[in-house]
Protein backbone atom coordinates (compact mmCIF):
# COMPACT_ATOMS: atom_id res chain seq x y z
CA UNK A 1 0.00 0.00 0.00
CA UNK A 2 1.69 3.38 -1.09
CA UNK A 3 0.33 6.82 0.56
CA UNK A 4 2.29 9.97 0.93
CA UNK A 5 2.59 11.08 4.37
CA UNK A 6 0.14 12.58 5.89
CA UNK A 7 0.55 16.53 5.88
CA UNK A 8 -2.11 18.24 7.19
CA UNK A 9 0.56 20.89 8.05
CA UNK A 10 -0.23 21.75 4.64
CA UNK A 11 -3.88 22.28 5.27
CA UNK A 12 -4.05 23.08 9.03
CA UNK A 13 -0.98 23.60 9.89
CA UNK A 14 -0.30 20.65 11.97
CA UNK A 15 -1.63 17.35 11.45
CA UNK A 16 -4.24 14.80 11.83
CA UNK A 17 -6.08 13.15 15.02
CA UNK A 18 -8.79 11.42 16.68
CA UNK A 19 -8.82 7.89 18.04
CA UNK A 20 -11.39 5.77 20.73
CA UNK A 21 -11.66 3.52 23.69
CA UNK A 22 -14.18 0.79 25.18
CA UNK A 23 -17.22 2.27 25.17
CA UNK A 24 -18.03 2.55 29.11
CA UNK A 25 -21.36 4.55 28.96
CA UNK A 26 -22.10 6.84 31.96
CA UNK A 27 -25.82 8.36 32.49
CA UNK A 28 -24.36 11.41 34.17
CA UNK A 29 -27.97 13.55 33.70
CA UNK A 30 -30.79 12.77 32.45
CA UNK A 31 -30.37 12.92 28.67
CA UNK A 32 -26.53 12.90 28.95
CA UNK A 33 -24.19 10.30 28.06
CA UNK A 34 -20.63 10.06 28.44
CA UNK A 35 -18.63 7.59 26.90
CA UNK A 36 -15.13 6.68 27.94
CA UNK A 37 -14.45 6.58 24.42
CA UNK A 38 -14.74 10.31 24.53
CA UNK A 39 -18.04 10.04 22.25
CA UNK A 40 -20.56 12.52 23.42
CA UNK A 41 -24.18 13.81 22.73
CA UNK A 42 -26.09 15.82 24.83
CA UNK A 43 -29.33 17.71 24.44
CA UNK A 44 -29.56 21.13 23.36
CA UNK A 45 -31.39 22.21 26.10
CA UNK A 46 -28.88 21.41 28.70
CA UNK A 47 -26.45 24.06 30.13
CA UNK A 48 -23.14 24.05 29.22
CA UNK A 49 -21.62 22.82 32.52
CA UNK A 50 -23.40 19.94 32.70
CA UNK A 51 -21.40 17.31 35.00
CA UNK A 52 -18.77 15.22 33.01
CA UNK A 53 -17.56 11.95 33.52
CA UNK A 54 -14.36 12.12 36.22
CA UNK A 55 -15.26 15.96 36.59
CA UNK A 56 -16.94 17.81 38.83
CA UNK A 57 -18.45 19.71 35.90
CA UNK A 58 -16.72 20.91 32.92
CA UNK A 59 -16.67 24.61 34.00
CA UNK A 60 -15.98 24.07 37.75
CA UNK A 61 -13.26 22.05 36.78
CA UNK A 62 -11.29 24.50 34.35
CA UNK A 63 -12.47 27.52 35.95
CA UNK A 64 -15.49 29.63 36.28
CA UNK A 65 -17.27 30.26 32.47
CA UNK A 66 -20.26 32.61 31.13
CA UNK A 67 -22.97 30.84 31.14
CA UNK A 68 -23.34 29.47 27.53
CA UNK A 69 -26.70 30.45 25.75
CA UNK A 70 -29.22 27.35 24.69
CA UNK A 71 -27.82 28.17 20.82
CA UNK A 72 -24.42 29.28 19.47
CA UNK A 73 -24.11 30.85 15.95
CA UNK A 74 -20.80 29.91 14.18
CA UNK A 75 -19.23 32.85 15.01
CA UNK A 76 -19.58 33.23 18.57
CA UNK A 77 -18.35 29.21 18.80
CA UNK A 78 -14.97 30.36 16.83
CA UNK A 79 -14.64 33.29 19.25
CA UNK A 80 -15.29 31.29 22.53
CA UNK A 81 -13.00 28.30 20.91
CA UNK A 82 -10.24 30.36 20.57
CA UNK A 83 -9.79 32.11 23.82
CA UNK A 84 -10.79 29.09 26.03
CA UNK A 85 -8.02 26.96 23.79
CA UNK A 86 -5.71 29.36 24.44
CA UNK A 87 -6.27 29.40 27.74
CA UNK A 88 -6.22 25.36 28.33
CA UNK A 89 -3.10 25.10 26.31
CA UNK A 90 -1.13 27.49 28.40
CA UNK A 91 -2.71 27.16 31.89
CA UNK A 92 -4.14 23.28 32.08
CA UNK A 93 -2.41 21.03 29.26
CA UNK A 94 -2.53 18.35 32.26
CA UNK A 95 -6.99 18.47 31.83
CA UNK A 96 -7.29 18.04 28.56
CA UNK A 97 -10.11 15.77 28.48
CA UNK A 98 -12.19 18.05 30.56
CA UNK A 99 -11.10 20.50 28.04
CA UNK A 100 -12.26 18.09 25.28
CA UNK A 101 -15.82 17.48 26.95
CA UNK A 102 -16.30 21.46 27.53
CA UNK A 103 -15.72 21.71 23.41
CA UNK A 104 -18.41 19.42 22.80
CA UNK A 105 -21.39 20.95 25.09
CA UNK A 106 -20.63 23.47 23.00
CA UNK A 107 -20.68 22.25 19.58
CA UNK A 108 -24.17 20.57 20.26
CA UNK A 109 -25.27 23.82 20.87
CA UNK A 110 -24.39 25.09 17.46
CA UNK A 111 -27.01 26.53 15.20
CA UNK A 112 -25.67 26.08 11.67
CA UNK A 113 -22.05 25.49 10.04
CA UNK A 114 -21.67 27.27 7.04
CA UNK A 115 -20.38 25.05 3.70
CA UNK A 116 -17.29 26.09 2.58
CA UNK A 117 -15.53 25.53 -0.77
CA UNK A 118 -13.56 22.36 -0.69
CA UNK A 119 -10.51 20.63 -2.27
CA UNK A 120 -9.36 16.92 -2.72
CA UNK A 121 -7.33 15.46 0.22
CA UNK A 122 -4.02 14.63 -1.13
CA UNK A 123 -3.46 10.82 -1.70
CA UNK A 124 -7.11 10.22 -0.51
CA UNK A 125 -10.18 9.37 -3.44
CA UNK A 126 -13.11 10.70 -2.05
CA UNK A 127 -11.63 12.65 1.03
CA UNK A 128 -12.34 16.60 0.67
CA UNK A 129 -12.08 19.43 3.15
CA UNK A 130 -11.99 23.25 3.67
CA UNK A 131 -10.98 25.41 6.33
CA UNK A 132 -13.33 27.72 8.72
CA UNK A 133 -10.44 29.25 10.99
CA UNK A 134 -6.79 28.46 11.93
CA UNK A 135 -5.34 30.57 14.53
CA UNK A 136 -2.78 28.40 16.64
CA UNK A 137 -3.58 26.33 19.23
CA UNK A 138 -6.63 25.77 16.86
CA UNK A 139 -7.43 25.00 13.67
CA UNK A 140 -10.70 23.89 12.22
CA UNK A 141 -11.51 22.20 9.23
CA UNK A 142 -14.69 21.19 7.42
CA UNK A 143 -14.31 17.75 6.18
CA UNK A 144 -16.42 15.73 3.67
CA UNK A 145 -16.60 12.15 2.78
CA UNK A 146 -18.09 10.70 -0.11
CA UNK A 147 -19.70 7.36 0.00
CA UNK A 148 -17.54 4.62 0.75
CA UNK A 149 -14.09 6.90 1.34
CA UNK A 150 -11.69 5.77 3.57
CA UNK A 151 -9.12 7.18 6.04
CA UNK A 152 -6.34 4.99 6.68
CA UNK A 153 -5.20 4.14 10.31
CA UNK A 154 -2.96 7.33 11.38
CA UNK A 155 -2.06 8.75 14.53
CA UNK A 156 -1.84 12.54 15.95
CA UNK A 157 2.05 14.19 16.80
CA UNK A 158 0.83 16.85 19.73
CA UNK A 159 -2.81 17.69 19.05
CA UNK A 160 -6.33 16.93 20.59
CA UNK A 161 -9.65 17.03 18.85
CA UNK A 162 -13.08 17.50 18.64
CA UNK A 163 -15.26 16.09 15.69
CA UNK A 164 -19.24 16.66 15.23
CA UNK A 165 -21.23 14.80 13.00
CA UNK A 166 -22.75 16.97 10.14
CA UNK A 167 -24.31 14.61 7.54
CA UNK A 168 -24.50 11.33 7.05
CA UNK A 169 -22.48 9.08 8.93
CA UNK A 170 -18.85 7.93 9.29
CA UNK A 171 -17.86 4.63 11.25
CA UNK A 172 -14.37 5.37 13.10
CA UNK A 173 -12.25 2.30 14.43
CA UNK A 174 -9.85 3.81 17.17
CA UNK A 175 -6.68 2.39 18.57
CA UNK A 176 -3.89 2.63 21.42
CA UNK A 177 -0.31 1.60 21.10
CA UNK A 178 0.75 -1.27 22.99
CA UNK A 179 4.43 -1.48 22.13
CA UNK A 180 6.67 0.31 19.17
CA UNK A 181 8.62 3.80 18.78
CA UNK A 182 6.68 6.88 19.46
CA UNK A 183 8.08 8.44 16.60
CA UNK A 184 6.99 6.70 13.40
CA UNK A 185 9.83 5.75 11.37
CA UNK A 186 8.53 4.21 7.86
CA UNK A 187 8.90 0.48 7.52
CA UNK A 188 9.08 -0.09 11.62
CA UNK A 189 6.15 -1.96 12.64
CA UNK A 190 4.33 -0.98 16.13
CA UNK A 191 1.36 -2.97 17.65
CA UNK A 192 -1.77 -1.57 18.55
CA UNK A 193 -4.90 -2.41 20.59
CA UNK A 194 -8.36 -1.32 19.47
CA UNK A 195 -10.23 0.76 21.91
CA UNK A 196 -13.33 1.33 20.30
CA UNK A 197 -15.50 1.67 17.01
CA UNK A 198 -18.09 4.80 16.87
CA UNK A 199 -20.76 5.60 14.52
CA UNK A 200 -20.44 9.64 13.93
CA UNK A 201 -23.81 10.99 12.79
CA UNK A 202 -25.40 14.19 13.34
CA UNK A 203 -24.81 16.23 16.27
CA UNK A 204 -22.86 14.24 17.97
CA UNK A 205 -19.20 14.50 19.02
CA UNK A 206 -16.11 12.16 19.56
CA UNK A 207 -12.96 13.48 21.36
CA UNK A 208 -9.62 12.09 21.16
CA UNK A 209 -6.53 13.61 23.10
CA UNK A 210 -2.76 13.41 22.62
CA UNK A 211 -2.64 10.31 24.95
CA UNK A 212 -5.49 8.90 24.34
CA UNK A 213 -7.02 6.99 21.15
CA UNK A 214 -4.37 8.83 19.00
CA UNK A 215 -4.92 6.53 15.89
CA UNK A 216 -7.87 6.05 13.98
CA UNK A 217 -9.61 4.66 10.70
CA UNK A 218 -12.29 6.39 9.66
CA UNK A 219 -15.19 5.03 6.92
CA UNK A 220 -17.46 7.08 5.50
CA UNK A 221 -21.42 5.25 5.36
CA UNK A 222 -23.50 4.25 2.28
CA UNK A 223 -24.45 8.26 1.75
CA UNK A 224 -20.96 9.56 2.98
CA UNK A 225 -20.72 11.90 5.68
CA UNK A 226 -19.69 15.68 6.60
CA UNK A 227 -17.71 16.70 9.97
CA UNK A 228 -16.52 19.53 11.64
CA UNK A 229 -12.86 18.78 12.69
CA UNK A 230 -11.37 21.15 15.56
CA UNK A 231 -7.49 20.33 16.63
CA UNK A 232 -6.10 21.98 19.56
CA UNK A 233 -2.29 22.01 19.55
CA UNK A 234 -1.25 21.00 22.84
CA UNK A 235 2.78 21.11 21.78
CA UNK A 236 4.29 21.84 18.59
CA UNK A 237 2.70 19.44 15.83
CA UNK A 238 4.68 17.28 14.00
CA UNK A 239 3.20 15.14 10.46
CA UNK A 240 0.59 12.31 11.11
CA UNK A 241 1.40 8.72 9.62
CA UNK A 242 -0.28 5.87 8.44
CA UNK A 243 0.05 2.61 9.96
CA UNK A 244 -0.94 -0.46 7.61
CA UNK A 245 -2.67 -2.58 10.37
CA UNK A 246 -2.36 -6.32 9.34
CA UNK A 247 -5.32 -8.33 8.01
CA UNK A 248 -6.17 -10.51 10.94
CA UNK A 249 -5.61 -9.56 14.87
CA UNK A 250 -2.63 -10.63 16.85
CA UNK A 251 -4.56 -11.47 19.62
CA UNK A 252 -8.28 -11.28 18.83
CA UNK A 253 -9.29 -11.80 22.58
CA UNK A 254 -7.88 -8.54 23.24
CA UNK A 255 -8.20 -7.04 19.37
CA UNK A 256 -4.51 -6.35 19.36
CA UNK A 257 -3.38 -6.01 16.10
CA UNK A 258 0.29 -5.71 14.54
CA UNK A 259 0.79 -2.37 11.64
CA UNK A 260 3.58 -1.28 9.67
CA UNK A 261 4.31 2.95 9.65
CA UNK A 262 3.85 3.79 5.82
Amino acid sequence: MSLPPVDWNGIVNGSTRLAVSEPLRDEVEAGVRVERRSFIRLGLGLGACAGMSGTSSACTALGEEPATPRRLDFDAFLRRLTERAARAVRDEPENEDAYLFEIASWLTRVEHVPALEYTPFPGLEGVLTARHKRELPISVLDLRLEPGAVIPCHNHNGYAGNLLGLEGEVTIESFDPVSGKATPVSGETMRVRRTGTQLLQPGRVATLSTTRDNLHRLVAGPKGARALDIFTFFTQPGPSSYLELASEPRDPAWDIQDGTWI
